[in-house]
């Protein structure tokens, strides 16, 4: 039976599961667009201004977006651990 005065251990730690997936799918998407990119033939001004778009503005984006993902799992997980610590008094 859940404990209905604080947190639901279980479900935190699925959450914080869940937000890991995410952030893994987003380094995963990220290298296959990399390597997409590498391998394109396509010369000239436009591939320069998109790979420098790309490398200025989307993959940062994108890696901050997984570092965001990855710290709020652990935020999650710390909460979930500090709630068994909490029960167990």
């Amino acid at each position: 039976m859940p404990n209905t005065s604080g947190l639901d251990v279980e479900q935190i730690y699925h959450l914080a599961r869940a937000f890991e997936h995410k952030a893994e799918e987003i380094e995963q998407t990220l290298s296959q667009l990399n390597s997409g990119l590498r391998e394109t033939q396509w010369m000239g001004p436009d591939r320069d201004r998109f790979e420098s778009e790309f490398s200025g503005t989307i993959s940062p984006d994108l890696r901050n977006l997984e570092r965001e993902l990855r710290d709020t799992a652990a935020r999650l997980r710390e909460q979930a651990r500090s709630q068994e610590q909490a029960s167990r008094w």
